[in-house]
């Protein structure tokens, strides 16, 4: 069963609505339709009648919430109609990765505003035309204001959404002036291919834009002259091909020496070293990762931090060099890293509270260091803790921020606590968010030890994602790869 809500977006022309707030907008109804009818159905087109949710006819979204349970056949009488919503079906063809970078360049539009410019504020929007000849929104160019030769801003769409694939498929282009306080004017449209923008980029041909007349027998008007700058393809590249071009991995670690832990001699501490060489879950964390990442470092010099402990002294540190260092947090290779560690728990005093704002801003300085030198260079973050995170909502604004940074996150978490707080922060469902802002991209990953039974399980279900977060980092062209 799939289902649908649909929800008024009161959003600018800019504003990209996948990041909206629902809780914010009107609710306008919900409909339901199994994959086996929608797949059956006549032309493969289906429409169902939008409906309220029965358990809160209030239109606030907020109050709906996001669980899409059925409803179904509670509706009772005298339910007020929503409307309808038209679902069409369509196969993608399975070789359609890629995205599509669209520019356009518009000249001699027609003036549409007649005060107090004389001009337009021209913006465009593009459809694919479906078989039955409607058409369906993908995506529209930001309004150029009061010009009749507009340059427009290059957009990307996925070629799966722009055209599922299949380049001959033909898109609507609709040209349309921006009004603030009537319907906007409509200029005039093209019918065109992704194949045949192609062609018109390299013939540098202009294409007219028209609009049907109004009176009968007449013919169609030119409203100005449309020209595609750019149409290419770009094949999305894989982790391993980052990697064949020089992408380097680099590992940071940050340790929880909060006294939760128990004090380091004692048998029952998560810091206890075991005299016949059996490690604890910290070296077992450190080791498991480390032995795979160092292997994509040249250097192998990696940062290493405590947080949550006294450094000679009695003022807490929530963000100390684990090496002893006061300038420099690097050590050289997995096992500095457990080197260092075990100097740390022989040394500081064990405090607390657990505070991880610090690390992940000090990890994400390093990370921002080496993207504004062009350094084709990945950072991840491995974080063992065993407490309750004292610092949630800065911690969210710090991953929020990190985000947009060439950084991932991996989160370990050692002893009995309650971690549904750090589960929070794996955002696999939904973009985390945070001061009305959201994550780029999903950059946490964590893991329990209570439910790994190895090291290489736990190397794998925290490097899972890794592959997929270094790969979406690269698609926000933040780092500039050649």
């Amino acid at each position: 069963m799939l289902c649908f809500t649909v929800y008024d977006a009161d959003t600018g022309s800019r504003q990209d609505v996948s990041k909206i707030r629902l809780e914010d907008q009107d609710f306008l109804g919900q409909a339901e339709c199994w994959l086996s009818e929608m797949v059956r159905a006549k032309g493969h087109v289906v429409t169902k009648e939008l409906l309220p949710f029965a358990d809160n006819r209030s239109r606030s979204a907020g109050t709906h919430g996001l669980g899409f349970k059925s409803r179904r056949g509670s509706l009772g009488r005298g339910a007020r109609k929503m409307g309808s919503l038209t679902i069409h079906v369509e196969e993608v063809a399975s070789q359609s990765h890629g995205t599509v970078m669209l520019g356009f360049r518009g000249t001699g539009l027609d003036r549409m505003d007649l005060y107090p410019f004389g001009k337009s504020d021209p913006y465009l929007k593009i459809s694919k035309v479906l078989e039955d000849g409607s058409t369906a929104p993908i995506c529209q160019t930001e309004a150029v204001s009061r010009s009749l030769n507009p340059v427009w801003r290059p957009i990307g769409v996925s070629l799966q959404i722009l055209c599922a694939g299949d380049i001959d498929r033909p898109l609507r282009i609709e040209c349309f002036d921006r009004d603030t306080f009537t319907r906007d004017d409509f200029i005039g449209s093209i019918d065109r291919s992704v194949r045949r923008l192609t062609e018109d980029v390299a013939l540098q041909r202009g294409i007219p834009l028209k609009r049907e007349s109004h009176k009968k027998g007449k013919p169609s008007k030119v409203g100005g002259t449309l020209f595609c700058t750019r149409c290419d393809i770009i094949q999305p590249r894989s982790f391993l091909q980052y990697l064949a071009m020089g992408c380097e991995v680099s590992f940071h670690v940050a340790v929880d020496f909060t006294a939760s832990n128990g004090h380091p001699t004692s048998r029952d501490s998560l810091h206890y070293v075991d005299p016949n060489g059996r490690q604890n879950a910290y070296q077992q964390a450190i080791s498991a990762v480390g032995r795979v990442i160092e292997f994509y470092d040249t250097n192998k010099t990696f940062p290493a931090w405590g947080f949550g402990a006294c450094v000679g002294g009695e003022v807490v540190s929530h963000c100390f060099n684990l090496n002893g260092d006061p300038v420099n947090s690097e050590v050289m290779g997995v096992q500095g890293v457990l080197e260092a560690y075990e100097k740390a728990r022989n040394v500081v005093s064990l405090a607390g509270p657990t505070l991880f704002t610090p690390v992940i801003t000090r990890s994400s300085q390093m990370a921002e260091a080496h993207m504004r030198e062009g350094r084709l260079k990945y950072s991840v973050l491995l974080i063992i803790t065993d407490g309750i995170i004292n610092d949630m909502e800065s911690t969210m604004d710090a991953l929020v921020a990190a985000s947009r940074l060439p950084l991932s996150i991996l989160i370990v978490g050692v002893g009995s606590a309650d971690f549904s707080r750090m589960v929070a922060l794996d955002s696999d469902d939904r973009p985390l968010k945070f001061g009305g802002l959201s994550a780029e991209r999903d950059i946490v990953q964590f893991v329990s030890m209570r439910n790994i039974t190895s090291d290489h399980q736990l190397a794998q279900e925290l490097l899972a994602e890794l592959p997929d977060q270094v790969v979406q980092f690269m698609s926000l062209g933040m780092l500039r790869v050649d």
